[in-house]
């Protein structure tokens, strides 16, 4: 029984981290073509903004009682949220829907984090968690260009609400997940004890102002902020040049491609302490200096094309939007899983549960895919070209590699022997 229930535990924590990731890049392959380029940022801003609110919920919940109750609310959250989506392309309906798979996310990823957490130990526990991502993340490669063929297709028969046809898809497997979920033994053991409960719920790993936790947090904002800027700013400069949501799903695939094969990798490897602390030290740095790099491609290119007409305005677009996003995706690929199991040793040095290590982790990546969509259509909105966009991506993150080297090191963890 208890190994049943463990690989079911293995495979919905994959199934609806892809679930989750599909339905959330595959929007951005169709959000240009439902609202305003105003709006899009937005959208996506408030998304991510109702992820970090639904944080504190979600850790709560987990270590008060256990992860697949709050898993179930997350996928039925979900559902709600696709079929709104799907009855109206209206502004206040794609918005109120968006705030609620934000929501949603947090629960789910949370949870299912910690549902892996519940059942393994080191050096299983990063293995499981970086295939769920990794295999998760093929949700990021399939839901750009799945939705957005859907939503081309739908809309060149004619058919009502396009973007209802995108979403059916992963409407019917989390009815699938709902089902799996009957498998999994619910832990019933609270890790908070009714005397501490609104103080460690509320305050997580930021109560104790540790030093290691601060830089950990700001390493992943600036890593997860850069992307989803990257992303949005991607999206809108692709619709104004004329490309199709089915063109704009498939140009993003070699990122999601990139997320995958790195979080899989840095799950497998993380299972050691110091492993952790190398991927969390380089990993900021070398993304700082690939986009500086990018940058000055990018910038080298747009002057070329000025005094050259024999270079393509569209390579001159493509080349550093494709070079972006797969160096970013691969940047955040690598840092999660990682930074997950190193923030759950911090969590057990300060007596805290799974569920509030997730609670830090994720509200430092939330609050960056927050900020990237806003970020990024402000500069757009004051006519910043990519270059210049790409370029405060790279100082950011290498200030974040300053930080990380100064303060992630002898990071005290809990591996089994």
């Amino acid at each position: 029984m208890a190994s049943q229930s463990s690989a079911a535990v293995v495979w919905v924590s994959r199934l609806v981290i892809f679930a989750i990731l599909y339905v959330l890049t595959g929007y951005v392959a169709i959000v240009p073509f439902l609202v305003s380029k105003g709006q899009v940022g937005i959208i996506l801003s408030t998304q991510a903004w109702s992820s970090v609110a639904a944080l504190i919920p979600a850790g709560f919940g987990i270590d008060k009682y256990g992860a697949k109750g709050v898993l179930q609310l997350g996928v039925c959250m979900s559902l709600t949220s696709l079929a709104l989506m799907g009855i109206s392309s209206g502004f206040p309906t794609q918005l109120l829907a968006r705030i609620l798979l934000g929501a949603a996310t947090s629960v789910i990823f949370n949870s299912a984090m910690a549902l892996i957490m519940e059942h393994f130990m080191e050096p299983k526990r990063s293995e499981h968690l970086g295939l769920a991502v990794g295999l998760g993340s093929l949700g990021n490669l399939a839901g750009p260009p799945c939705m957005g063929a859907l939503f081309d297709a739908a809309g060149t028969e004619g058919l009502p609400e396009p973007q209802l046809w995108a979403v059916l898809p992963p409407l019917l497997l989390f009815f699938v997940i709902l089902k799996m979920l009957q498998e999994v033994v619910s832990k019933t053991d609270p890790l908070l004890e009714k005397g501490n409960l609104l103080a460690k719920a509320c305050g997580g790993l930021f109560l104790f102002g540790n030093a290691k936790v601060l830089v950990l947090t700001f390493e992943l904002i600036c890593i997860f902020a850069a992307n989803n800027a990257f992303v949005t700013a991607a999206a809108i400069e692709l619709q104004r040049h004329g490309f199709s949501s089915t063109w704009i799903g498939v140009i993003t695939m070699p990122s999601g491609l990139m997320q995958c094969l790195l979080s899989q990798w840095a799950g497998r490897v993380a299972g050691s302490a110091k492993n952790r602390e190398r991927i969390l030290l380089y990993t900021p740095a070398l993304l700082g200096f690939s986009l500086l790099f990018i940058s000055f491609m990018a910038s080298s290119m747009a002057y070329l094309a000025t005094v050259d007409s024999s270079v393509s305005t569209t390579s001159t677009l493509l080349v550093p939007i494709l070079s972006t996003l797969i160096v970013s995706s691969a940047a955040l690929g690598a840092a999660d899983a990682p930074a997950m199991s190193m923030m759950a040793d911090l969590a057990a040095s300060q007596g805290l549960g799974y569920g509030q290590a997730l609670t830090a982790s994720e509200m430092a990546i939330n609050a960056g895919l927050a900020m990237g969509p806003s970020l990024a259509t402000l500069a757009l909105a004051v006519r910043w070209n990519y270059f210049e966009i790409c370029l405060t991506g790279a100082v950011c993150t290498l200030l974040a590699a300053f930080f990380s080297t100064c303060a992630l090191r002898d990071v005290p963890h809990a591996d089994s022997t």
